[in-house]
């Protein structure tokens, strides 16, 4: 199974994540938290996260997105 250390940061999910949407800033979206993930930080962008799954939906990796966010 893929996880967020195999995002390759294209985007896609961002694209269908409502808060990006209205935020309008990059670690509020799926791909910024994936690579917050990634450099282990903790940032009131997970918190945010509507846990809505569109994300997982646009992932070209096929990454569960929302499982590693509700995991991690």
């Amino acid at each position: 199974m893929k996880t967020t250390e195999d995002c390759i940061n294209c985007g896609m999910c961002r694209n269908s994540c409502g808060v990006f949407k209205v935020l309008l800033d990059e670690r509020f979206g799926a791909r910024g938290r994936a690579i917050l993930m990634k450099n282990e930080i903790i940032d009131k962008a997970f918190y945010y996260c509507t846990l809505c799954g569109r994300c997982n939906l646009d992932c070209p990796l096929g990454i569960d997105l929302l499982k590693e966010f509700r995991d991690n």
